[in-house]
């Protein structure tokens, strides 16, 4: 069993099947897993395996009851993901990957909010223009334990397990708006796959199904205090008392001067 409530800032625990458990006064919670099947229009083999059918678990609306009022009223949702050891073929297990909409009247698109919770993590962000035909820039972003990274407005975001131990994502974004995956899917995956290169480290392969793939150029994330967005401290603390420091994930095109690679990231 092992103990989260120092990382996540809520009374739960993983068990020995790799499942959370939830403690009082939090109420039990099941995963919406992501299956194999469901990710073989995102991988470069169709046909890889992996050890178990379960290739992920999202728990989706975590809160604790006191926080629900709060969290609807300023249309918030904290989610936690759990990656189940393993790899996709010779690609490291991943998310299958999503682009967020336009914030309605606006041409801004939601961002997102990701902590580590348990483990380390590598995402790639990529964005593409409008028709969803080209990839206009693409990052590689290493994330250590305690570390934060804000998936900026426009940009679609894979979350990679760069590891065969289990890593363990918490995140913050809009309730009020639902990710599209076609985009992902029709070129089955990023721009690059990660796969597992022959010291075990992640080797960057360019996803031939794109008529052409930028550079990829790697980042590291920035402490964002303004966003309540702290090294080695719990999101769901910022979310429990300062909400109105995720306002960004909400009202975006408000936050637009913030919101960029440059105030975000550092370069590597």
């Amino acid at each position: 069993m092992l103990d989260l409530k120092k990382n996540l800032s809520l009374p739960i625990s993983l068990n020995e099947n790799g499942l959370l458990e939830f403690y009082e006064p939090l109420p039990p919670m099941v995963p919406k897993k992501r299956t194999l099947a469901d990710m073989k229009s995102f991988l470069a083999d169709p046909g890889a395996k992996f050890g178990g059918d379960s290739v992920y678990d999202m728990y989706r609306g975590v809160h604790l009851p006191q926080d629900q009022a709060n969290f609807e009223k300023l249309h918030l949702r904290f989610d936690i993901t759990v990656f189940h050891p393993g790899m996709l073929g010779k690609e490291f297990c991943k998310t299958a990957g999503h682009y967020h909409p336009f914030k309605q009247g606006t041409s801004v698109r939601y961002p997102e909010t990701y902590e580590v919770a348990k483990g380390k993590a590598l995402f790639l962000m990529q964005r593409m223009d409008d028709a969803f035909s080209n990839v206009l820039e693409i990052y590689a972003i290493e994330v250590n334990e305690g570390q934060d990274v804000v998936f900026l407005p426009g940009f679609a975001h894979f979350l990679i397990n760069p590891t065969e131990d289990i890593l363990i994502t918490s995140n913050w974004s809009g309730d009020n708006f639902d990710s599209f995956y076609e985009p992902v899917a029709k070129y089955h995956g990023a721009a690059y796959y990660v796969f597992k290169g022959e010291s075990g480290k992640p080797e960057f392969v360019p996803n031939k199904n794109y008529s052409s793939v930028p550079e990829l150029k790697k980042l590291r994330p920035k402490e964002l205090p303004h966003f309540g967005l702290v090294n080695n401290q719990p999101a769901y603390a910022t979310g429990q008392k300062s909400p109105d420091m995720l306002q960004f994930l909400i009202n975006p095109e408000l936050y637009l001067k913030e919101l960029t690679i440059e105030n975000c990231y550092f370069s590597v």
